[in-house]
């Protein structure tokens, strides 16, 4: 008999093999799309840093990529903005690990709420982080943006964080190319 039975999911058809009972094809493909998801999330998680969950640097290459491609269709102008925190390694030092990670969290956050236009924000390394823009069409305006945007990073980091009861000051360093 050359004809295909059916296993009915939902409003989908799934062809059963011939020599397949349906709770045996349904064990296969539980374990099929379960190691889908896994493959996925280990894909995810491949550009995420976990410490601020941010993209890592392999994440905002993706995101540059993209940006860069919009940029060349569209001729508008896409930014990378490089931003590290000043005397981060001294509070590092002063207050410990675990208050620096919890700084860098904060600052996560506040990069977040400074540039929500953002195509990506990286944690590049340690204190390093990376935000892509995409951008206005002539080049004045588009540097103007930019700059713009460092002002709303710093407008972010203007405020102390209290972390374990200590006030702490962060500030930024900043770069821009325009592509």
């Amino acid at each position: 008999n050359t004809a295909v039975q059916c296993l009915l999911r939902g409003d989908t058809q799934l062809p059963l093999l011939p020599h397949t009972r349906p709770d045996e094809f349904g064990q296969t493909a539980r374990a099929l799309m379960r190691l889908r998801d896994l493959t996925e999330d280990t894909q995810r998680k491949a550009l995420i840093d976990p410490l601020t969950a941010l993209a890592n640097r392999d994440g905002l290459d993706v995101a540059l990529d993209g940006a860069l491609a919009n940029a060349r269709a569209t001729a508008n102008h896409a930014a990378l903005l490089l931003l590290d925190l000043k005397r981060f390694r001294h509070l590092n030092h002063a207050y410990g690990i675990r208050t620096g990670d919890m700084a860098l969290q904060h600052a996560a956050t506040r990069l977040k709420a400074a540039l929500p236009q953002a195509i990506g924000i990286a944690r590049l390394q340690g204190d390093r982080f990376g935000l892509v823009l995409s951008l206005a069409q002539d080049q004045a305006t588009a540097r103007t943006l930019a700059q713009n945007s460092i002002a709303a990073v710093r407008q972010q980091f203007s405020t102390p964080l209290i972390i374990d009861g200590n006030q702490l000051t962060l500030d930024t360093r900043a770069g821009i190319a325009l592509f």
